[in-house]
């Protein structure tokens, strides 16, 4: 013992208890974010049935075997160390087929184990200019107010319960409302250069033509919407005024693919629904088309350097296999604070349709907005 008095200190650190799957799962795996971890942490686990497969049972015990609580596949570490178990069965894809057209997997379902009374049908997301009537589940149509919800879910039961994989859609129908469109320096399909259309139907404009000009794009407001000297487009739930842009003869000119953020909507008290525009030029292949987002807190660069680098959000549609000139998306966000500003781009990728590997990307012009900008 020194002379004088003693300082004693201790330092504690956190005891790691391990994470185990087990390993006689038959027919899928599970897969945990971490192999070990401390009390109380959060674990998430990843689970993956084989082709024709779907979870029955997903478990996880301590030491001392008894059962921990697991809820949307994640557990709070106990006080030792768990294995994880699951069980798979016999099993039917469900999928749903969004409003832009994209087909993404919405559940695995057990034959023997799938109940109406826990199934919820997917989401019916805002479309532009249209208004919600019903569902197709396997083709077959299921409208407001003949059918209902119940008759949807007991549909997709019988076909679940007979084995079928099952694909949902959404049914929608044009809202009656009507807006004008002026187009400048052009025509519409039937001659004039003005006229009432109902929202949602497809108008068709067409450049004149102008002795010693050359026509070079498309403009609405200050964007530029189409190289194309004929051009089609969605109505929106606005009046349009559209005006061919030309340039003198002898100029060159070179047509680019384009994109911009029609419209921005406030979707359900608590959602946003952003809707971009994009089109490319004839003789084009478009291959992506969507939007790329990030709050705008988060930004590390001005808003108009926002790539799919760098966004918290990419999304699109793949249109590769279609032939699309001009695309309308839509991307839904919900919101979980009013004042938290969204900043969204209009993302493009096309190809020569002549030679496919020469690709290019477009990014339109960046918009930024929260909840508030629409509740003040």
């Amino acid at each position: 013992m020194p002379e004088g008095d003693v300082a004693v200190s201790a330092v504690f650190e956190p005891i790691s208890y391990s994470v185990s799957v087990s390993d006689s799962i038959e027919n899928g795996s599970v897969s945990a974010d971490k192999t070990t971890s401390h009390y109380d942490d959060t674990v998430k686990l990843t689970v993956t049935p084989n082709k024709g497969y779907a979870l029955k049972t997903l478990t996880v015990k301590g030491a001392d075997n008894n059962e921990i609580p697991v809820t949307n596949n994640q557990f709070r570490m106990p006080d030792g160390n768990v294995t994880v178990s699951a069980e798979f069965e016999t099993g039917v894809e469900i999928s749903y087929i969004d409003i832009n057209g994209t087909k993404t997997k919405y559940m695995d379902a057990g034959i023997a184990s799938f109940s109406t009374s826990t199934f919820s049908l997917p989401p019916t997301p805002y479309l532009d200019g249209n208004d919600f009537r019903g569902w197709t589940v396997n083709g077959r149509e299921y409208t407001l107010p003949k059918s209902n919800s119940y008759d949807v879910i007991a549909e997709i039961n019988s076909l679940v319960k007979g084995g079928q994989d099952v694909e949902i859609g959404c049914i929608y129908e044009k809202k009656t409302d009507c807006f004008d469109v002026t187009v400048i320096n052009g025509k519409l399909e039937n001659g004039n250069t003005q006229e009432s259309v109902q929202v949602s139907s497809v108008v068709k404009v067409t450049a004149d033509e102008i002795a010693g000009q050359k026509f070079l794009h498309w403009i609405k407001g200050k964007e530029i919407v189409s190289c194309n000297k004929t051009y089609s487009f969605f109505m929106p739930s606005e009046t349009v005024s559209i005006e061919a842009v030309f340039v003198p003869e002898g100029t060159s000119v070179e047509a680019t693919g384009t994109g911009f953020i029609e419209s921005v909507t406030i979707v359900d008290t608590n959602k946003l629904a952003f809707v971009s525009v994009l089109n490319v030029p004839v003789g084009y292949q478009m291959e992506k088309a969507g939007i790329v987002a990030k709050s705008t807190e988060e930004l590390e660069v001005y808003c108009e350097e926002l790539t799919a680098d760098n966004a918290k959000f990419v999304r699109y549609t793949d249109t590769s296999n279609n032939s699309f000139i001009t695309f309308k998306y839509t991307w839904t966000l919900k919101l979980s604070t009013p004042d938290k500003k969204w900043t969204v781009r209009p993302y493009l990728e096309y190809s020569e349709k002549d030679n496919p590997e020469n690709k290019t990307v477009v990014y339109g012009d960046a918009v930024s907005y929260c909840l508030d900008d629409f509740n003040n």
